[in-house]
């Protein structure tokens, strides 16, 4: 395991995203451009968990949700999600009548 990196050159942004939805893998994708509406776009139609914008896809920081998208994994990790993956939820109803 270790970076891969694959170039095609594409006539649209739009090819580019189909392209990449055709994989049964969505971890995280890396779009570089300089029209944030595309990249909104992009977002919207790309099935992956992440899409990183002018950088590459291994930036990660503890907040952000992380992982589980088509066969990249089970479920997600970043903080909030590793505690309630960590986390049984109980409750006690107490009637003092």
């Amino acid at each position: 395991f270790g970076p891969v990196v694959t170039l095609n050159p594409i006539a649209s942004i739009e090819e580019g995203v189909q392209r990449a939805n055709d994989s049964r893998f969505g971890l995280q994708g890396g779009l570089f451009t300089r029209n944030i509406q595309a990249a909104f776009r992009a977002l919207e139609d790309w099935d992956v968990g992440g899409l990183m914008i002018n950088d590459v896809p291994i930036y990660r920081i503890d907040n952000m949700p992380f992982g589980g998208w088509k066969e990249s994994g089970f479920g997600r990790e970043g903080t909030r999600f590793a505690m309630e993956e960590m986390t049984d939820i109980k409750f006690m109803v107490v009637n003092y009548a």
